[in-house]
């Protein structure tokens, strides 16, 4: 049920009209309510004392007509600036990273309000009345009105000043490893947990296989279905599907390692089996933590290609992903071994390793900065300054793997002396802080 809300919950924050539609429909009754109230003492009171001076119902349908109009006017240049946003972020730092700006909460919560304004007004106009030959004005309802469209300006204010800052670069990169951070925590066990079980003999074994019968990305994968379905039906079960992985719908995800495998003829119970998969057409950060260095290793690449020339935001970018390393590296990680409630194994799933976890954030970058110094020198600074919080010798052997090879591809590129003495200052720095390794003399410059 976690992992299902967890998948819901993710569509909904990427979905840029979930709270637009909320807030439509609060205004809906918000408008309902003031009205009943209106017709009320409190609205006899309003009109006595003249906060708002509304003396026929022409005056506040000519106030309300104004406010509907205008926010629905603001809405559209919103959305229109929106629209612009995104386009430039899609050509500067990558498609990918459009889904973090669907899931920004300023920009839907400023849509939102002015939509809601908007609907406020049009079932308070809907609302007019004719009470005993004389047209009853709603003051409170009026007074609300306008009060919605002052917040209604607040936002839109605040709004533009967000979408300024939102394009910059340093703004772009923080929110995807916001993003890294999220899926880390959400996946990688906490610091204080044990060392969780790890074991690959189940998964290599044969047995009868299950299709999913989806093409695409991978969301999340729902262990806990799998692990109840399995004890179930007393069976063993091995996937080595991970999320983010590209599957068919021909491809085997999952197989019967133990157990009777005639279950399989049950074509409800596949079919249970096959609703624990959760594929879209996108890769997401629910379940996949390689989705967030891959985010910040597009922004990368696209800032070391000629055509943008931008070894500032690479750099940027190799900062927040040693970050994510330094994070992970402070967890154990995901168990690949699931037990049911009486500690029988019931499912084994892939196995996260310290190098892949390396790999996937900075074997692009490291082979896109083989000519340029200062990108290559910024890897093994950050090489250097992760390799202390590598608590485990995986850890340290995945550092020192890329650290000798910026060192090898590196090298070769740099035309003069002087680079290449910073080069190898700063693997000498590297091996000093990573404490498992020397200079060798195959990587000396």
């Amino acid at each position: 049920m976690r992992t299902f809300l967890r998948h819901f919950l993710e569509k909904l924050q990427a979905s840029a009209w979930t709270t637009p539609v909320v807030y439509s429909f609060l205004a809906f009754w918000l408008a309902r309510y003031t009205l009943h109230l209106d017709q009320q003492q409190i609205g006899l009171v309003l009109e006595r004392s003249g906060s708002l001076p509304l003396e026929s119902p022409e005056s506040a349908r000519a106030l309300l007509g104004t406010i509907a109009t205008s926010t629905l006017s603001v809405a559209g240049i919103s959305f229109s600036s929106i629209m612009v946003t995104m386009t430039l972020a899609s050509q500067q730092f990558g498609p990918r990273l459009l889904r973090n700006f669907l899931k920004d909460t300023v920009s839907q919560r400023t849509l939102a309000i002015l939509l809601a304004t908007y609907v406020y007004c049009l079932f308070v106009l809907k609302g007019f009345q004719a009470t005993e030959g004389s047209i009853h004005v709603p003051q409170l309802s009026t007074l609300v009105a306008l009060g919605l469209a002052l917040i209604s300006l607040g936002f839109f204010i605040g709004f533009i000043q967000h979408i300024l800052g939102n394009i910059q670069a340093e703004n772009v990169v923080a929110d995807a490893f916001g993003g890294l951070t999220e899926s880390i925590e959400t996946v990688f066990p906490e610091k204080d947990a044990e060392q969780v079980e790890n074991n690959e003999a189940a998964s290599e074994k044969e047995g009868p296989q299950v299709t999913i019968g989806k093409t695409g990305y991978l969301q999340a994968v729902n262990v806990s279905k799998l692990v109840e379905l399995a004890n179930e039906k007393d069976l063993v079960l091995a996937t080595d599907c991970r999320a983010g992985r590209f599957i068919t719908s021909q491809q085997a995800a999952l197989k019967v390692v133990k157990g009777d495998s005639k279950v399989l003829d049950d074509e409800e119970f596949v079919e249970e089996l096959r609703d624990a998969f959760y594929v879209g057409v996108v890769r997401t950060s629910e379940q996949d933590y390689e989705y967030g260095f891959r985010q910040l290793v597009e922004v990368a690449l696209r800032a070391l290609s000629p055509g943008i020339n931008d070894p500032f935001t690479a750099m940027d970018c190799i900062d927040y992903l040693g970050a994510g390393l330094q994070l992970a590296f402070q967890r154990p990680l995901p168990p690949s071994v699931h037990r049911d409630e009486e500690g029988t194994v019931r499912l084994t799933t892939w196995r996260t390793r310290y190098q892949r976890l390396v790999s996937t954030a900075l074997d692009q970058i490291r082979q896109a900065a083989r000519d340029k110094c200062d990108v290559s020198c910024r890897l093994l600074e950050m090489l250097e300054e992760t390799a202390p919080l590598a608590r485990t010798q995986e850890q340290q052997e995945a550092l020192a793997h890329q650290a000798q090879l910026i060192v090898k591809n590196a090298v070769p590129e740099m035309f003069n002396q002087y680079d290449c003495t910073s080069i190898k200052e700063r693997y000498d720095a590297f091996c000093k802080a990573c404490k498992l390794i020397t200079p060798n003399s195959d990587h000396d410059v």
